[in-house]
């Protein structure tokens, strides 16, 4: 049964970070993996979108700005591209205590595709640029590095752009990238395919007949110092696995190709879906989705937590309405293993539809995707689909009132710590307060503050993911008493030293709060208001004596009693 608790109190907790190997920088939160040492003045480091291309790069704005990994990895290989750089190149690897063990400098002034690695045998540090090794390796390593640093540096000007970061030891050793996803997409008009090409969201034509891929590959995996192999680049059907197109890597290290999409999909008949790039063995993290549209589907909001309600809204274009033709639905598909987890038939051009995500469903991107399905059989057309993110978190949101008069507190400040994990905002003027991000099991820190009210400073663990109801009440610094008086609030949840458990220390209106007194026997009762509060004194008809000791505890339907609290009356 559920707890009720009286007063909350103080604790503290710290979460460890965890790092990612291999970062293709198509998408900003590999960002945080990364740290920008500054170089001179304002000199700093940014994420570059190729917004022609749709390929994007981790970049710095000037001489010994420098770009590292922002936490130890042990590695025996690392690489990355340098997709266009001016000046010398310098690369430093360091131990755990990111402590250089070697560096190496090229002299050359342009770098276009030029893919740098480092490979670790024994206590041996080799550094290569497209397979070949400037200089003679640095021997003596009492360890393997963790840390791999680049820049222009040592007397060399300009900037340094950085694609296709690897570090670690078995990861693959080719990396292939489609545009951005879900900033751009392939169409194919389903009533006007002359209206065909590469578009991005803002639904501008980028390329009529091509889409742009771009490749890094290992230069040393055929032997040191040996140019790789040609190899080929596959446009694939995602759903069937069937290659559409093929380009060719020549004997380049890294850089962009362009499958011919007007031939392999446009004029082919090529079916709509989602689509991928391969490149040896490895596929391309991202998918480009090839859809015709004359419709709109939109997700209510961005990001959910699991066991939210997620409502969508849609539309379809009175020209692309044909119910002779074809067969409208709504299909929701989790992005991780492209299960459709949600179908909804589709009756009018206009409608809603709602999925609420379950405890068992899984964190990552999820595709609502309007189909027109042919009555006389054939392909499915995918004509328009919005996307969002389904974290495993958990989200509090609520208002923040004043404990006596139950009236809202705009400007009160909320902070929320969860180890590297904070969020801090304001109340708006209605009071409201919203924080996401949180994991569950591990504890959060909540302060809360606002003028003339007490600080409201407790820790509580979350057990549960999701968006989760939850208002706070102050007590206020100066409270009106008639004669002398005892108040507080009453919440849920079970109080052991500093810290709440079996509940979140959510306010409980209604409760029945008992006074009594110790050594008399007296004994006054008081029902919580719509904030929580209870108040015992004379203007409730309890006559407090000085200095003598009362117990409180408050009891409600559905919840187990409150323990005991002794409190003095002053």
């Amino acid at each position: 049964m559920k707890r009720l608790l009286l007063l909350l109190a103080l604790c503290l907790m710290l979460a460890a970070p965890v790092a990612a190997t291999a970062l293709d920088f198509q998408e900003n939160g590999t960002y945080p993996q990364l740290t920008c040492l500054q170089g001179f003045g304002a000199y700093t480091c940014y994420w570059a979108e190729n917004t022609t291309g749709g390929n994007n790069y981790w970049r710095t704005t000037g001489e010994f700005t420098r770009v590292q990994n922002a936490n130890a990895i042990p590695f025996t290989y690392a690489a990355f591209t340098a997709p266009k750089n001016t000046g010398r190149i310098t690369v430093t690897i360091s131990n755990s205590a990111n402590v250089s063990m070697a560096t190496q400098t090229w002299l050359d002034t342009t770098y276009l595709g030029d893919r740098i690695e480092v490979k670790i045998v024994g206590s041996t540090a080799y550094f290569y640029r497209n397979g070949i090794m400037p200089a003679a390796p640095t021997t003596g390593l009492s360890q393997n590095p963790s840390f791999i640093r680049a820049s222009v540096e040592d007397g060399g000007s300009g900037a340094f752009w950085m694609d296709d970061l690897i570090i670690g030891d078995t990861e693959s050793k080719w990396v292939v990238d489609l545009p951005r996803p879900n900033a751009y997409y392939l169409k194919k008009d389903m009533i006007n395919p002359a209206a065909s090409g590469l578009y991005n969201s803002a639904g501008s034509l980028m390329y009529s007949n091509y889409l742009p891929i771009f490749f890094s590959r290992s230069n040393i995996s055929d032997g040191e110092n040996a140019l790789p192999i040609n190899e080929s680049i596959y446009l694939v059907n995602k759903d069937s696995g069937t290659v559409y197109a093929t380009v060719y890597t020549g004997n380049a290290s890294g850089g962009e190709r362009a499958f011919n999409v007007a031939n392999a999909l446009f004029t082919a008949g090529a079916p709509y879906g989602r689509y991928t790039a391969k490149l040896n063995t490895t596929y391309s993290e991202e998918e480009i989705m090839y859809i015709s549209n004359g419709a709109t589907i939109s997700f209510n909001k961005h990001d959910y937590n699991q066991n939210d309600i997620a409502y969508l809204t849609y539309i379809i274009d009175g020209a692309y309405w044909d119910t002779s033709t074809y067969t409208y639905s709504i299909k929701i598909y989790r992005a991780n293993d492209w299960a459709v987890i949600h179908t909804q038939g589709i009756t009018s051009t206009t409608g809603t539809d709602q999925y609420q995500f379950t405890s068992s469903d899984t964190q990552g991107t999820y595709y609502a995707v309007i189909i027109a399905t042919p009555n006389a059989g054939g392909d499915d057309i995918w004509m328009i689909f919005d996307y969002a993110q389904m974290n495993a978190y958990f989200a509090p949101y609520g208002y923040v009132n004043d404990a006596e008069t139950a009236q809202v507190i705009s400007g009160a400040n909320v902070t929320l710590v969860q180890g590297s994990t904070v969020s801090t905002t304001t109340t708006d003027a209605n009071g409201n307060y919203t924080a996401s991000g949180f994991i569950t099991g591990l504890p959060i820190i909540w302060n809360v503050t606002a003028a003339g009210h007490f600080q409201y400073n407790v820790t509580m663990t979350a057990m549960t993911t999701g968006s989760k109801y939850i208002n706070i009440t102050l007590n206020s610094t100066t409270p009106s008493y008639t004669g002398l008086g005892i108040g507080g609030v009453a919440r849920d949840g079970i109080l052991t030293g500093s810290t709440i458990t079996s509940g979140y220390g959510r306010p409980i209106n209604g409760a029945t709060c008992y006074l009594r007194n110790q050594t008399g026997g007296e004994s006054c009762t008081n029902v919580t208001n719509m904030a929580a509060w209870y108040k015992f004194d004379e203007g409730n008809g309890c006559i407090l004596t000085t200095k003598r000791p009362y117990d409180v505890w408050c009891s409600r339907l559905g919840y187990s009693n409150s323990p005991n609290y002794t409190v003095v009356a002053a």
